[in-house]
């Protein structure tokens, strides 16, 4: 049992080892990214992380949305980095597509947005279970959402069409009450639901 024990930890050792050097790597490489402006790919534990939409949507089954509007200093959308399982590791047919963000909105302040893309049931929650949520329309879409005032440095969306189900989260660090999180958060999510497939 004692030496199960200890081969089990040293695995769980090893990953946590290999998801730090995953993460150290898509830290540098984004950063070599942002310098060179090249679009990178890799593939590590059975899902693939990149920085160009074609080969993202390349191994995913439904429709990669994009939000057409990300809030920040500067003039050019910044490049999200996307992460989704690999062909050969899907099981279930239930696919995540992880897709982030790192935004500058002005000195020191900086934001991070987080979407989830997926075929299985994934919401905020039950409005009706919780006084925290509550649901808004844009263009005809219910849209369910953490109220005004829950948090000055998080908001967080969920909406669903045609069987895919989104969920829309923007961190702040370091706000100071001077970045208008909510209605930046809003413009994000419509520009999503507005190119969504018909």
């Amino acid at each position: 049992m004692a030496k199960q024990l200890k081969i089990n930890w040293k695995i769980c050792e090893k990953r946590k080892l290999l998801l730090l050097v995953l993460f150290c790597s898509i830290i540098f490489i984004s950063g070599c990214r942002t310098a060179t402006s090249s679009p990178f790919s890799t593939e590590v534990q059975g899902r693939f992380y990149t920085t160009d939409l074609a080969t993202a949507q390349s191994k995913i089954p439904f429709h990669i949305i994009l939000p057409t509007y990300i809030p920040g200093n500067g003039h050019n959308m910044p490049s999200p980095v996307i992460d989704g399982p690999l062909d050969s590791e899907s099981t279930n047919d239930k696919i995540d597509v992880n897709i982030k963000y790192d935004v500058d909105i002005g000195e020191p302040k900086t934001a991070m947005i987080q979407i989830t893309e997926t075929n299985r049931n994934l919401s905020l929650g039950d409005v009706q279970l919780d006084p925290d949520l509550e649901v808004i329309n844009i263009a005809g879409i219910e849209v369910t959402k953490s109220k005004d005032g829950f948090s000055e440095t998080n908001t967080y969306f969920s909406f669903d069409h045609d069987s895919i189900f989104y969920l829309v989260e923007m961190h702040l660090f370091d706000n100071e009450n001077s970045f208008k999180i909510d209605e930046e958060s809003l413009k994000i999510v419509e520009s999503m639901i507005n190119i969504l497939p018909k």
